[in-house]
């Protein structure tokens, strides 16, 4: 149940019209209220006294419910990196588009994640049954599952767990990139790609535009659409907007990214860099949310403080700007020249050097040499 309602997207808020901030609170005081319980048993029996619960009348269906609870909460606390499945979802809610197809999708997507961890629940149980020394550690199983269960709802609510993440994920045998390989098969791409043709700017296969122009034909490279639809702007005088009409002359790179994505964490490091080193260019970070949630200005404006972003950021709550670029992933990286053409698309994190090599070319094209 976790799993579902931890990938929901926007469709609770979307249908239902509710502040889904209150039920992220709520959910982290009962995962609290738990892992405490777990850890000093006294205070279950405090709790049953204030609530006067009669302990001989629990039944399994009380349990059940009390699982059920329990399981919610933290649905409502997590939020996973999406991959192409779920950004495919939020994409389709996002511009209102929900039908039974949609909910059947995220059930059948989220039944599929949640069943390794309903086996991991069995085969603890089975040690716990069949190997009667480890009931010894009972108590002190409980005990790190408690802690375990505070430390990991306030990291999530936070969103401190995606930076613990994003330092630890390059010393692992596997990636969020990796984990998503096999949502990147071409019979996938197929199947959504049918599902988004009822969005009204449909997003392409993904492409990569090269930027040495030909020395004997000039290409025609597609010019890079207005920053439109952004409901607020961060790090600008006075919070004004940028218009890509007014930097002409001017290479810019604009960064697509959402704060409950781990892969932009790095990327948002590598683009701080960037700036540093070549002044010339112009970053423009741009804020789509994938959760209710990263609609929020005062959870956008945390992440941007958590992450010391120097460069301007446009909150693209309605993906206007997600749609008009047909972009379909976080991060993703867009290169305009000095004519206002886009030159350069990279999808995913990682190849830095790729990106950076691209920009200096830019730069070395529109008379802009790095220092």
């Amino acid at each position: 149940m976790f799993t579902i309602l931890g990938r929901r997207f926007f469709i609770f808020s979307k249908i239902f019209q509710v502040n889904l901030e209150f039920f992220r609170v709520s959910s982290l005081v009962v995962i609290v209220v738990s892992g405490l319980i777990m850890i000093i048993p006294q205070l279950q029996q405090l709790l049953e006294s204030i609530f006067k619960i009669n302990k001989t009348q629990i039944t399994s269906r009380a349990d059940w419910l009390a699982g059920f609870i329990t399981g919610a909460s933290l649905g409502f606390l997590w939020t996973p990196c999406a991959g192409p499945i779920l950004i495919t979802i939020a994409m389709l809610v996002a511009h209102q588009i929900v039908n039974i197809s949609i909910f059947v999708l995220l059930i059948s997507y989220a039944s599929g994640v949640a069943f390794p961890i309903f086996l991991t629940v069995l085969a603890e149980q089975w040690l716990f049954t069949h190997h009667h020394r480890l009931t010894k550690l009972t108590r002190t199983v409980q005990i790190a599952a408690g802690i375990m269960m505070i430390i990991s709802s306030i990291l999530i609510y936070t969103h401190y767990d995606k930076v613990l993440w994003a330092k630890i994920a390059p010393f692992l045998p596997f990636t969020p990139k990796n984990i998503t390989q096999l949502e990147e098969m071409k019979s996938v791409r197929q199947q959504l790609h049918k599902l988004k043709i009822s969005i009204p700017t449909t997003p392409p296969h993904p492409t990569t535009i090269y930027i040495s122009p030909s020395p004997t034909i000039t290409p025609l490279f597609p010019k890079a659409p207005e920053i439109t639809g952004i409901v607020k702007w961060f790090n600008t005088e006075n919070n004004s907007p940028v218009l890509l009409s007014q930097l002409k002359g001017r290479v810019v790179l604009l960064d697509f990214w959402t704060y409950t994505c781990v892969p932009c964490i790095p990327m948002i490091e590598f683009l701080k860099q960037l700036q540093q080193k070549y002044p010339n260019l112009i970053i423009i970070g741009i804020h789509t949310p994938g959760y209710a949630e990263a609609k929020l200005e005062e959870n956008v404006k945390a992440a941007i403080d958590r992450y010391q972003i120097p460069y301007p950021v446009a909150m693209d709550n309605d993906w206007r700007t997600f749609d008009a670029y047909k972009n379909n992933y976080w991060p993703t990286e867009f290169l305009i020249d000095t004519n206002g053409n886009i030159r350069y698309r990279h999808e995913g994190g990682g190849e830095y050097q790729k990106t950076e090599q691209a920009v200096i070319e830019l730069l070395k094209e529109g008379n802009k040499v790095p220092n």
